[in-house]
């Protein structure tokens, strides 16, 4: 019975946690797809925590927790996508997502039917379930929009047009399906051979994980990663070397100029290396931006293969380093 208290715990955290989470974006009125999103997560935890101490007095009241929690997964996925839609920078996707609910609808309705899952039967204090004869379409579900959602993010992280903090979203939540593919492919891999992992134990971690990385990903602002990894590491740099910065002017005034100058080439890597946008942009004098290529050694033929087509159609308007 020791167990039973375990699983039911594990699903308590992350129930709390996540419903913290939505109440707070609930106050701030944050978008509707953010919302679904942790309702589900609230709901799957929920269940399990319920039905695990339901178990305690009767396995047959366990069992519609079960079923519960099994047809919010269904949901979950779809909210996935949904989300992935969202952020997408085709407005057109925002409009028309409602079809995406026929997916789960079907999986409920052929839950209920008996053909997703026979019976349940709890087995070493773990409650698991005997496959219906259409089991494996929710294992098509889950990789089907598991693949479309992170194609779709993909996609969007590699716009050139897309706005800094709507592609740093994509690039986010991106790296937030990394460990979340991974626990379920492994999880369908383990529930084909004769020892399978139950989910219980894996879905509380994955369920926090999810509910951290997408809380922060409903922020106004995010880390901005739209400059890439190489640029984005050098940011990490600087703000180390903040924090190990001294009161000395000469240590203050070479911070200052790395800040200014970082500033500059991210904006020289996205124009090209011309000049006279990266003017336009920061602000600064054409002067001031030519005194820092030539003190940092800046090569504009690394600003990227992307502008060179660019480059050539406006060098006769544009001013560019080397001129």
């Amino acid at each position: 019975m020791t167990e039973l208290w375990i699983y039911s715990a594990l699903g308590a955290f992350p129930c709390i946690s996540c419903l913290i989470l939505l109440l707070r974006l609930k106050k701030k009125k944050a978008e509707f797809y953010y919302i679904s999103l942790f309702a589900t997560l609230v709901l799957m935890n929920a269940c399990q925590m319920i039905g695990y101490l339901a178990a305690l007095i009767s396995t047959d009241i366990s069992e519609y927790f079960a079923s519960a929690y099994l047809i919010s997964m269904y949901f979950f996925f779809a909210h996935l996508l949904m989300t992935s839609f969202f952020l997408c920078p085709l407005k057109f996707l925002h409009r028309r997502f409602a079809w995406i609910y026929i997916f789960p609808c079907i999986l409920t309705a052929l839950h209920i039917f008996g053909l997703m899952v026979e019976d349940f039967r709890l087995e070493g204090n773990v409650m698991l379930h005997n496959d219906g004869l259409l089991a494996p379409l929710f294992d098509v579900f889950i990789l089907t929009s598991s693949i479309f959602s992170i194609s779709l993010l993909a996609w969007s992280s590699s716009r050139k047009s897309i706005d800094a903090t709507l592609k740093s979203k994509n690039i986010l939540a991106l790296l937030s399906f990394a460990p979340i593919i991974l626990s379920f492919a492994y999880l369908i891999i383990r529930s084909m051979g004769p020892n399978p992992v139950p989910v219980v134990g894996v879905i509380p971690w994955v369920s926090i994980f999810m509910a951290v990385s997408f809380y922060y990903i409903s922020r106004d602002q995010v880390f901005d990663l739209s400059a890439g990894l190489s640029n984005f590491l050098v940011r990490v740099t600087l703000c180390y070397k903040y924090l190990n910065m001294t009161t000395s002017k000469d240590e203050f005034r070479g911070f200052d100029n790395d800040i200014k100058w970082q500033l500059i080439k991210e904006e020289l890597d996205k124009c090209g290396g011309q000049i006279s946008k990266v003017v336009e942009k920061t602000g600064y004098h054409d002067s001031t931006i030519r005194n820092y290529v030539k003190k940092y050694n800046y090569d504009a033929s690394c600003a990227g293969e992307s502008h060179k087509s660019t480059d050539a159609e406006n060098s006769h308007g544009s001013s560019n380093i080397g001129e």
